[in-house]
């Protein structure tokens, strides 16, 4: 049983179907196939809306009950949020911009992590001895060096950032 029963109507549903619909239009997204999973009293929304709704910034109050406040309060933040910014000292400001290209690096190195995860798959393959896995591994390696290397970069620079007060 839910812990927290909405309403499932075909109203309701035909509603937020036409909300994802105009969100996926207005953001360019492709939306999940559906939003609900399971049937009656034990529909809830199904994995795939929440893993979009939280990667897109769709608002599930909105999406469902055509509430606005969250987005308003969403706007009202980041905007609280930017002045806050905007107020601090510029080498604070200096500080925030070196951790985003730390943060640039993290993303880079779990891209080297990802590679590497399918250089090591393929190299299960290799055991055929089939030229196609052995161009796969080569291309792979190569992609993850590329990534390690702009990862080292990025580091670089924030570190740089850091130590100089944001001028790298």
């Amino acid at each position: 049983m839910n812990a927290f029963p909405f309403d499932r109507s075909a109203t309701m549903k035909a509603a937020a179907a036409e909300r994802l619909a105009r969100f996926a239009e207005w953001t360019g997204t492709t939306p999940p196939e559906r939003i609900l999973d399971g049937e009656g009293a034990e529909a809830t929304f199904s994995d795939a809306l929440l893993a979009y709704a939280e990667a897109e910034g769709l608002s599930l109050d909105w999406l469902w009950l055509a509430d606005d406040k969250g987005l308003v309060m969403a706007c009202h933040n980041a905007a609280k949020a930017e002045a806050a910014r905007k107020a601090l000292p510029p080498a604070c400001n200096a500080r925030f911009a070196a951790l985003d290209g730390v943060l640039d690096a993290i993303d880079e190195l779990a891209k080297v992590q990802d590679m590497l995860e399918l250089l090591f798959m393929a190299g299960e393959g290799i055991a055929r001895s089939d030229r196609t896995t052995g161009s796969a591994i080569v291309r792979g390696a190569g992609m993850a060096q590329h990534a390690l290397a702009a990862a080292r970069d990025l580091l670089d620079d924030a570190r740089a950032a850091m130590v100089n007060g944001g001028e790298a």
